[in-house]
């Protein structure tokens, strides 16, 4: 009997335990990184976001920093927004819209310096996920960016989402 009262206990903490668990996607629609960039070894942490369009042909996504006061933000821009998950390529940014295939983006620090691509010796892609809400997810890798006025490049790196 008392092996008995043993084995009903066991196995009840058992299944609370198991049943307690939830994975973390259930718990977060949007499961992936911290939703930070880094400029220049300054990171920053997503505080909000837009859909916001310059023209017609280029429409981005507007993510700025949390920070009270602080005037940094990291706008991505596309064709059109993206609806399906993939990979886009860095272009250099001019006048024109960017193709179907490719993105700009522009970095601001917390004082408000804009800092836009620069040359690279090869492509890079940044990753497009669309979260389950519907919202779009960006990871750019580490880039070379660089503020209009002739200056040395500083890094930009990020793993961002729309809220």
């Amino acid at each position: 009997m008392h092996n008995y009262k043993i084995s009903i206990a066991a196995l009840a903490i058992c299944l609370l335990t198991f049943l307690s668990c939830k994975k973390s996607a259930e718990n977060n629609p949007n499961p992936v990184a911290d939703n930070t960039w880094t400029l220049d070894g300054k990171t920053y942490t997503v505080g909000s976001s837009s859909h916001y369009s310059l023209v017609p042909q280029k429409k981005g996504i507007l993510f700025k920093d949390g920070k009270e006061g602080s005037k940094a933000a990291l706008f991505i821009m596309f064709k059109e927004y993206p609806t399906t998950a993939g990979k886009y390529k860095f272009a250099r940014e001019n006048s024109e819209a960017p193709a179907a295939d490719e993105c700009y983006i522009d970095a601001f620090d917390e004082s408000g310096r804009g800092y836009y691509d620069a040359y690279h010796d090869k492509d890079y892609f940044i990753d497009v996920t669309i979260q389950k809400d519907g919202k779009i997810a960006i990871s750019v890798p580490q880039i070379l960016v660089a503020p209009p006025s002739p200056s040395l490049s500083v890094t930009l790196k990020a793993s961002v989402y729309e809220k």
